[in-house]
């Protein structure tokens, strides 16, 4: 499978051949498990939050601590894990572009 990969500017390019000899899944699918991750995070803190605050009977110190540590985690889904997907993805295809214009 061959595919094109565009460099610094639009006009130039370089063509990259995917072989199938590589033992590790395309890059498409880590994307999407990574992409996942945080959604998933999200929902759950969500959750948690929503819950807390809609039953009356949940509303306890524990809880409340429970409750900010969800926020917490609802932060470093929004702020911080899409900035990791995306740094883990441009650092995984400049690898490949390496390995294959090397070889």
């Amino acid at each position: 499978m061959t595919s094109t990969v565009y460099g610094g500017d639009v006009t130039s390019h370089l063509q990259v051949t995917w072989s199938s000899s590589w033992s590790e899944p395309p890059l498409r699918y880590w994307t999407l498990v990574l992409v996942v991750i945080p959604a998933l995070t999200l929902f759950g803190n969500a959750l948690v939050v929503l819950s807390v605050c809609r039953e009356a009977a949940l509303r306890t110190a524990t809880n409340y601590f429970i409750v900010s540590l969800a926020v917490a985690d609802i932060m470093v889904a929004v702020l911080v894990m899409p900035l990791a997907v995306y740094v883990e993805v441009c650092r995984v295809c400049r690898s490949l572009l390496a390995r294959c214009s090397s070889g």
